[in-house]
């Protein structure tokens, strides 16, 4: 009887440090209701599409009455996504849930007036996520969308 004990202890024991492991090695499972998502890959998402009107260049937002009123596109999301990072500053890497949108090649302009026209509805978006590194992509992750759709919802 003792023995099964052992090995049952010994069993979650395990367990419960091999959890711990996976959680140290990748810093995105470990942020609570995270979703870790890869970067560069086609992905279909699911949130809110909204218009956001804010501060461009050349402070964005430091100095209003100088900055430029820009409008952007924004996905709002209903969970909190990340994706790998390979900086070392915390700051590089944080994790979002709202994602601005762009539009890239010859049909971007047109794909991007669709959207507007879906603005404050639930859509679907198809496309690849990377790092949000300039002042002008607003978002620490952005997403490059190929498609936007109405939900059914």
């Amino acid at each position: 009887m003792k023995k099964e004990r052992l090995q049952s202890y010994l069993h979650r024991s395990f367990l419960v440090l091999l959890v711990g492991v996976v959680l140290a090695c990748n810093p995105g499972f470990a942020q609570t209701g995270t979703d870790l998502l890869p970067e560069k890959e086609l992905i279909t998402l699911r949130g809110k599409l909204v218009i956001l009107h804010t501060y461009g260049p050349p402070g964005y937002g430091e100095d209003k009455s100088r900055d430029a009123h820009v409008t952007i596109l924004l996905l709002k999301l209903k969970r909190t996504i990340n994706i790998p990072c390979n900086s070392s500053e915390a700051a590089d890497c944080k994790a979002t849930k709202d994602l601005r949108m762009f539009f890239e090649g010859a049909d971007g302009p047109k794909r991007e007036r669709a959207a507007y026209a879906l603005a404050n509805q639930n859509v679907v978006v198809t496309g690849t996520l990377r790092r949000g590194v300039a002042a002008g992509e607003y978002t620490p992750v952005v997403v490059i969308a190929e498609s936007v759709g109405r939900t059914e919802k």
